[in-house]
């Protein structure tokens, strides 16, 4: 079977100064594509909060490290969902 990447590194995106002036939260959700060396090839936003709070999280994860997808114990590049996260938690 299929074994989805995991992740191994990354800091969690910071609260954007401009989002916490005009006091603006709400949840974000993300499609995360990891290559087989489990480098982040792409981020795309499945839930969006709103413009400022998505980039933060979105540019957060481009940073992260992962361990590769496997098959059959092989590495492969994998697709995954983060859960949305709410922009209070940043």
């Amino acid at each position: 079977g299929v074994v989805a990447p995991k992740k191994v590194n990354g800091a969690f995106p910071k609260y954007p100064p401009m989002a916490k002036e005009k006091k603006i939260e709400g949840v974000v959700g993300l499609e995360i594509l990891v290559s087989e060396t489990g480098k982040v090839i792409d981020v795309r936003v499945t839930k969006s909060a709103n413009p400022i709070l998505d980039k933060a999280f979105a540019d957060s994860v481009r940073g992260w490290s992962y361990q590769p997808a496997r098959k059959n114990g092989c590495s492969m590049s994998g697709q995954l969902r983060r859960k949305p996260g709410r922009a209070s938690e940043l």
